[in-house]
């Protein structure tokens, strides 16, 4: 994702007032844990890529790998765009690209800038249909409904998601370029004046086009929005954990004790998450309340970490520093250690998806440099052993997503 210069200057700022979690702890704990995304399996794996043919212009492509890991197909007709990661719906893939470019002789201030959308579709990669504006967006386009929501600032256009027509223009006071959510016809996205950079959360209706609730959040930016237990759970700036109802926007709790891990698994009625502060600990808090149910300490702070995520019945998270790197597994309703893996190898950029861990391989560990061409791994979920690797012809990966079976895009 591209920063607008506000949340680039708003992201220096830490929580510097902070106070004890307070909030009750629930009075029974969460003994199912399901994740959803190890219920799925995987149709196809698309990549976004970044090269420099020949030492020229910048390309991006878009991958799409079938789920052994063969090239579907390749689109690398974007002209120098720079490609968002992409949203789905329906067998279709929909992206955003910018395009930023200093024209006239060398030192000129003038530049040309634009932004597009693309409907692509999933199964050979072709142009369904496509919209240029001049407006320069960075952000995943949100499918729902038959309708696609593309965010730019103080405005969201929205496309018939099979013909491309607008069939929506709502203006949006403050809003930001960042994906939203969207719920039945509720969509929740942030809102931040440039004058000011104070955030809030705003839930509007998308077919009245009128806002439902406003609730101002402060200077720091919420970060990793997700909807759970009816409520909308996230980050805010450099770590706090806080959560609104998603119908009045009314604050249900929050924890500003210390900094969390943008990183986090929901599962039922439970939140599992890391800290940034040392000692270093694994945590689950009830989403009811934002109690803390157990806390499990490290003694040596894993940095960095390279994924959480449920399994099975445990829950697991991939510590890698070059130095130690292993898979642990804990006890998702104790926080006690199930197993410590150890791993030879470090990868980025883990995602989990049925019986497997989507990643991207890019460094050699062995060398300590760069590999000359970065690869797509698929590792078993439980043990990381590697079950196939792919060659990506690209001088970068830029964002891996996986298509499962029920039709989400993780």
């Amino acid at each position: 994702m591209k920063y607008s210069s506000l949340s680039l200057l708003l992201t220096v700022f830490a929580l510097t007032s902070c106070h004890k979690n307070n909030n009750p702890t629930p009075t029974t704990k969460d003994s199912t844990f399901i994740s959803p995304a190890a219920a799925d399996s995987a149709t196809g794996i698309v990549v976004v890529t970044y090269s420099v043919p020949n030492g020229g212009k910048a390309e991006y492509s878009l991958v799409c790998l079938n789920p052994d890991g063969s090239q579907k197909w390749k689109n690398d007709q974007f002209h120098g765009e720079v490609l968002q990661p992409p949203g789905y719906a329906n067998g279709i893939l929909y992206v955003s690209t910018s395009y930023f470019a200093y024209i006239g002789p060398v030192g000129s201030s003038s530049y040309y800038s634009y932004g597009k959308i693309y409907a692509i579709d999933a199964n050979n990669g072709s142009v369904k249909w496509s919209y240029l504006d001049s407006n320069y967006t960075s952000a995943t386009p949100l499918a729902s409904n038959g309708t696609v929501y593309l965010p730019q600032h103080g405005f969201i256009q929205g496309f018939n998601a099979t013909s491309g027509a607008i069939n929506l223009g709502m203006s949006v006071s403050d809003g930001l370029p960042w994906t939203p959510l969207i719920d039945g016809d509720t969509l929740y996205m942030p809102t931040a004046p440039m004058s000011t950079g104070y955030y809030s959360m705003r839930a509007l209706n998308v077919k009245t086009q009128k806002a439902i609730w406003t609730t101002p959040i402060g200077y720091n930016p919420p970060g990793s929005v997700m909807i759970a237990n009816g409520m909308l759970v996230f980050t805010k700036g450099a770590g706090g954990l806080v959560a609104l109802d998603k119908t009045t926007g009314t604050i249900k709790w929050n924890v500003f004790d210390q900094q969390y891990y943008i990183s986090r698994v929901v599962s039922g009625t439970t939140l599992f998450t890391f800290n940034h502060d040392n000692p270093f600990n694994l945590y689950a808090f009830g989403l009811s309340t934002g109690g803390l149910l157990w806390k499990a300490h490290f003694q040596n702070p894993p940095q960095p970490l390279g994924g959480l995520y449920l399994y099975g019945k445990n829950l697991y998270f991939y510590a890698y520093d070059n130095v130690s790197m292993y898979l642990q597994a804990m006890d998702p309703k104790t926080g006690d250690s199930v197993s410590r893996t150890n791993i030879k190898v470090s990868y980025e950029s883990l995602l989990l998806v049925g019986h497997r861990v989507y990643a991207k391989k890019w460094w050699d560990d062995a060398t300590n440099r760069q590999l000359a061409v970065p690869k797509v791994v698929m590792l078993d979920a439980a043990n990381f052993e590697l079950k196939h690797s792919t060659d990506i012809d690209a001088a970068q990966i830029i964002s891996i997503r996986v298509i499962g079976r029920s039709g989400t895009i993780y």
